[in-house]
């Protein structure tokens, strides 16, 4: 089983992918750009993931000390 890229993993692959892409052949380019695409969909999801988690921490701490100020 391949293992997932984690974020940084990611992002310098897109950084090499933008470097291969400009020296790369029509078939090879079109590869590199699928590639990329994938990885930054990735990227994006793993934000949006992280986004959500900072969201629910923040909610959560918000109603404790709420909760903690009531008493």
């Amino acid at each position: 089983m391949a293992r997932k890229k984690n974020f940084e993993d990611s992002l310098a692959r897109i950084d090499q992918i933008i470097e291969q892409i400009e020296d790369a052949d029509f078939n090879e380019s079109l590869n590199l750009y699928e590639e990329g695409l994938k990885l930054i969909n990735d990227c994006s999801n793993k934000i949006d993931s992280a986004q959500q988690k900072v969201m629910r921490l923040e909610n959560d701490f918000s109603l404790k000390n709420f909760d903690e100020g009531d008493e």
